[in-house]
């Protein structure tokens, strides 16, 4: 369930200032943006794109997650990502595009405006923060790689018995080889281990 609204966007103000209407705390809303330079569509070819808002209670969003390129059109999807923090704050919010190409070029639009209206109830379960899903990414990425070390522990432990058994050739004795296995975290965050064999 979504509503969309379409508009057209510059990186110049011959469009106006785009004022678009939304209710606070809404997560079924997409917001479409034909980039438009020089009265023509603006290629987006291999371009990244990225939400940055100055919100009504001066806390701020940036997020990419949220931004989908769609040809030659932006989608900013409210229930993708950190993007249920785009209309947290009631009251006018300053917004703006900022695109990066694959050459590191960027280029930012001109700002335009959400509204957003406060809901009648309080919605107190919900608050406005500051929001930048790239730090949300590297938490999830850490936690993820903490999780496959974890594993891979997990595995080495479970293919490395604690002793092994073997026949001396010589005096067709049995011997005992006991493996100690050490592991750390060096300073780069990688994994090293050792095995040490005693007899």
């Amino acid at each position: 369930m979504n509503t969309t609204k379409t508009n057209n966007l510059s990186f110049y103000n011959d469009q106006g200032i785009i004022a678009i209407n939304a209710k606070q705390f809404d997560t079924g809303r997409k917001f479409i943006f034909n980039i438009i330079d020089n009265d023509e569509p603006f290629d987006l070819t291999d371009c990244k794109a990225s939400l940055r808002i100055l919100k009504a209670d001066n806390t701020q969003f940036q997020g990419d997650i949220c931004c989908i390129i769609d040809d030659r059109k932006i989608i900013i999807d409210t229930s993708i990502g950190n993007g249920n923090q785009i209309l947290s704050a009631a009251g006018i919010n300053t917004c703006e595009l900022h695109l990066d190409d694959s050459n590191g070029t960027t280029l930012t639009t001109w700002n335009f405006l959400i509204n957003v209206e406060k809901r009648v109830h309080d919605a107190s379960h919900i608050v406005s923060t500051d929001s930048y899903d790239l730090l949300e990414k590297m938490i999830l990425e850490e936690q993820n790689r903490v999780e496959n070390m974890t594993k891979i522990l997990k595995e080495l432990k479970e293919k490395i018995p604690d002793t092994i058994i073997t026949v001396n050739e010589d005096n067709g004795e049995l011997e005992y080889i006991s493996n100690t296995f050490d592991f750390e975290i060096n300073d780069d965050g990688d994994l090293e281990y050792s095995i040490k064999q005693e007899e």
